[in-house]
């Protein structure tokens, strides 16, 4: 009966190292690894954002000011309408990355004690920032073809 416990103490020992092994941190490293090339991708896209918002800014102007000289159209007020639309959601996007940074605790995560609770933060976190990519590329994308209207 002392063997049996000496050999289900070894096979629980093994297997717990097992569990922890280099096999789960290498897939939260890689994890880590996507989420940081996925934010080196996005973040200089902030500056494309501020300069769509500046742009979008300016043409506000210009359609008030062809309001204010008496131009009245649906038209106008449907692009007005559309510009604070895409101001939003290019501000929407910059916020989200913003956020997400101040949030991305990847050295707490790996230190978790639960391997399956580190993998999983960052699996939640790749999808956090593939939806602020996603965001802020279709943001662009709109501004840009309001822009060329």
């Amino acid at each position: 009966m002392a063997n049996f416990r000496i050999y289900a103490f070894l096979a629980l020992t093994a297997l717990a190292f097992t569990a922890c092994g280099p096999g789960e941190k290498k897939d939260f490293e890689v994890l880590d690894g996507e989420i940081l090339d996925i934010h080196d991708e996005v973040m200089p896209k902030l500056e494309d954002l501020n300069h769509y918002a500046e742009e979008i800014r300016s043409r506000i102007v210009q359609l008030d000011s062809l309001q204010q000289e008496g131009a009245s159209s649906n038209t106008l007020a449907e692009q007005r309408l559309k510009a604070n639309d895409l101001l939003v959601k290019l501000h929407l996007a910059d916020s989200l990355m913003w956020d997400w940074m101040r949030a991305y605790e990847a050295d707490s995560a790996k230190a978790l004690p639960d391997p399956e609770e580190t993998l999983k933060y960052f699996q939640n976190e790749k999808a956090k920032i593939l939806e602020v990519k996603e965001k802020t590329n279709a943001s662009i994308r709109e501004a840009q073809n309001f822009l060329e209207n």
